[in-house]
């Protein structure tokens, strides 16, 4: 993981990654 992302999206969007490895539902619900 970088320490620095230009796009503030990237960033969330590995955080959204990171969820649905423990919840696909949450990340489903976060995403839509």
């Amino acid at each position: 993981h970088l320490a620095h992302v230009p796009d503030p999206d990237e960033s969330l969007r590995d955080d959204v990654e990171e969820a649905a490895d423990v919840c696909p539902l949450q990340a489903i619900r976060i995403e839509g």
